[in-house]
């Protein structure tokens, strides 16, 4: 008897998630990403929101092209150094500003581009590429993603909103707005891991399956996964010696911010072992361990966080749990419970590390969705991500509640508290450089306790 033919199995093509594969195509044609490993967490002011061709600009009034030796300079009353504008050194002064003067709010950039004659249009993108976010302005579009999630509990240490990678920012407010869902499964594991998952699908690739983000994770380059698990191991081999990475997962835990204020902060919570390699249990479970190591091909050691797998049913209770706890305080206008909650709810999530990468982005914005009733406002991530790879729950709670207490404070308009938390940083940068630059501990506490709020930024103490 013959047998038919197979059929082509077509459905399963239909079914295929191609928006996957394009993200992952895409992503592989980015440049590698890394983390800095350095002693500092404070990255250089940087613009990156990109401009976009809807957009309505508008440039600073008092903005001025001028004649310099090395070429035309931009300055205005609020930045006299100036930003120098490569690309059109040759270009008359009056030209590129009568170009400046055009971005008045009344067009889109795509239509104003249409009108330019052949003189001006060679002039645009290397003004653009000087001048946008430090003289020209996109206000509207700005104010569009401040209405999805504030930028400033999508950021580490708020500067300007320009510093925010725009399509993160879209993505960070698409997560937030599909949230409740997963709010509304804080009474059932599956459905809630579902839910996250979803969510961390959104963060990477957008509402729309189509606004690419890649994550600073080094591992984003090759495998962002969107919405898959991370199960893999880390693979060890520890000698007398030293310990060496083999393969798996592992998250660089450098002491950012440097080892002296490390050293000063595990002072005050009573927790100096934090500085070092040590892993925690609790109720049974595996929350990993931070270890010394190197891989082989690695000339030196250092601290690397290793999450803990296998990944448990019980493991993403723990997260519910936390999640609905601090739900339950801010329903209840219990701050110190809300704070709690919210507390072990990160520590717990970025230790878990349950996908490739994009927990901490996603892990904060739950925090935040959370706070932004519970405790008033949102806070940026500051250090906590990595300070959840070393304190124990008690230590970690006392850390939040100082941050929460620091930086969760309402203002009396967007704008206000942008210019307070950029304040905020500069203070907080200049004070961490000094008390890694003082020459003992004692130096370094007397420069601490000189700075009441800078200490209390760094997270040394209680807010006062």
């Amino acid at each position: 008897m013959t047998l038919p033919a197979l059929a082509p199995d077509v459905d399963r093509i239909v079914d295929f998630p191609w928006e996957v594969l394009e993200y992952l195509t895409w992503l592989r044609q980015q440049p590698s990403s890394r983390e800095s490993t350095g002693g500092y967490l404070f990255d250089e002011p940087q613009v990156r929101f990109a401009v976009a061709e809807t957009d309505l600009l508008v440039s600073d009034p008092g903005a001025r092209v001028t004649r310099a030796p090395a070429g035309l300079l931009l300055t205005s009353p609020r930045a006299p150094a100036g930003v120098p504008l490569t690309g059109v050194a040759e270009s008359p002064a009056d030209a590129v500003q009568a170009l400046l003067a055009s971005f008045d709010g009344q067009l889109p950039l795509g239509a104003l581009r249409s009108r330019l004659s052949a003189a001006q249009a060679p002039l645009l993108d290397p003004l653009l590429s000087a001048a946008f976010g430090k003289f020209v302005f996109a206000p509207l579009a700005l104010l569009e993603a401040e209405q999805g999630i504030s930028g400033l509990e999508i950021t580490r240490f708020p500067g300007s909103p320009y510093e925010i990678a725009r399509p993160f920012w879209k993505n960070m407010a698409a997560v937030r707005a599909r949230s409740g869902a997963l709010f509304d499964a804080l009474d059932d594991d599956a459905a809630f891991l579902r839910e996250l998952r979803a969510l961390h699908v959104v963060a990477l690739m957008g509402a729309d399956l189509a606004t690419y983000y890649q994550p600073a994770s080094p591992i984003s380059s090759g495998r962002a996964a969107p919405g898959r698990l991370m199960s893999t191991s880390a693979e060890l081999i520890e000698t007398p010696d030293e310990t060496l990475f083999v393969s798996g997962p592992r998250v660089h835990a450098a002491l950012l911010g440097g080892a002296r204020y490390h050293q000063m902060l595990y002072q005050t919570l009573a927790e100096p072992e934090a500085a070092g390699a040590r892993g925690f249990r609790e109720d049974g479970l595996d929350w990993g361990r931070l270890v010394q190591a190197r891989t082989a091909a690695e000339t030196a050691s250092a601290p690397w966080f290793c999450p803990p797998r296998p990944l448990r049913p019980e493991h993403v209770r723990v997260l519910r749990e936390d999640l609905a706890a601090a739900e339950r305080g801010a329903r209840e206008s219990d701050r110190a419970a809300c704070t709690e909650g919210l507390a072990r709810f990160h520590r717990h999530f970025v230790r878990l590390h349950p996908f490739h990468c994009g927990n901490q982005c996603l892990a904060m914005n739950l925090v935040n969705a959370v706070a932004i009733r519970g405790l008033g406002a949102g806070l940026p991530h500051l250090m906590l991500d990595h300070l959840a790879l070393r304190l124990s729950p008690e230590a970690f709670v006392s850390v939040f509640r100082r941050a929460a207490a620091a930086y969760a404070v309402p203002q009396p308009n967007v704008a206000a508290r942008y210019l307070q938390l950029a304040s905020h940083r500069a203070r907080t940068f200049a004070l961490a450089r000094q008390l890694d630059a003082a020459p003992s501990l004692d130096a370094a506490w007397e420069l601490a306790r000189a700075d009441r709020l800078g200490r209390s930024l760094l997270l040394l103490g209680e807010a006062d």
